[in-house]
């Protein structure tokens, strides 16, 4: 008795899962992958396993049999809730891919370019007031050995530098 209920609740929840897709898409967008594989066709649909739903793995054809034994309805009409779920998705999954490719890459491609632009500039300006508060601090020790590690440092900042800049100094 216990097995069957575990069957019955495992089924209402794949029913109340597939319900909740068609009704509410939106609120799957993070595992429509997954739920997209899943829903496929039956033979994926019997293999999901969600334990925190309680929905329960099964061969394709105990399955059918456990819904056709124990629930209500038949395994149709949880297979056609499957194939209109997997339908509501995918549509979902286009519309998603058709706006992206809506978006001209040369738009999508002068944003980053601004924005590398900004953040190289920042980081310049960073590195110039570092340069300067360094130097002033060689500059005023009396120090040889920091002098002369301020001189090896800058060295290798203006090596690095000009790499990435491609041969331009600061």
């Amino acid at each position: 008795m216990k097995i069957m209920n575990k069957i019955l609740l495992s089924i209402e929840a794949e029913k109340a899962l597939l319900k909740d897709i068609i009704e509410k898409p939106r609120n799957y967008h993070t595992q429509i992958d997954f739920l997209i594989s899943a829903l496929k066709n039956q033979r994926n649909f019997s293999a999901l396993e969600i334990k925190s739903l309680g929905i329960q793995k099964y061969s394709l054809n105990s399955h059918k049999d456990y819904v056709n034994t124990y629930f209500q309805e038949s395994f149709s009409v949880i297979d056609n809730l499957r194939k209109k779920a997997y339908k509501t998705l995918k549509s979902i999954k286009m519309n998603k891919e058709n706006i992206r490719r809506r978006i001209p890459k040369s738009a999508l491609d002068k944003n980053l370019t601004t924005k590398t632009l900004e953040h190289n500039y920042l980081l310049m300006s960073i590195i110039l007031n570092l340069k300067s508060k360094l130097e002033f601090y060689a500059n005023i020790s009396n120090d040889i050995k920091i002098k002369k590690d301020y001189e090896i440092f800058i060295n290798e900042i203006e090596s690095m530098l000009s790499l990435a800049n491609g041969s331009q100094n600061i």
